[in-house]
């Protein structure tokens, strides 16, 4: 009779951890995958800054060719 009480203990006590476990994982859920995403923005946006540098310097470096194209045309019509 003894181990009865004690096994309706011990799964009582089971239950009620399992059950505020659920509560608690979904808001640690949310906070995680919102870390998650911040840390993933971050990462995104850290790779793209070399190659916005380099597509920059492209633009102008072609920007540059104009330039001295048209600077030709202009000397060689006058």
């Amino acid at each position: 009779m003894r181990w009865r009480k004690w096994l309706f203990c011990v799964m009582a006590v089971v239950l009620a951890l399992g059950v505020s476990a659920c509560s608690k994982e979904k808001k640690a859920e949310k906070s995680v995958k919102q870390f998650t995403d911040q840390k993933a923005n971050a990462i995104e946006q850290y790779g793209k800054k070399p190659m916005n540098k380099a597509i920059k310097a492209a633009h102008i470096g072609e920007e540059h060719t104009r330039n001295v194209d048209k600077a030709i045309e202009n000397m060689n019509g006058h």
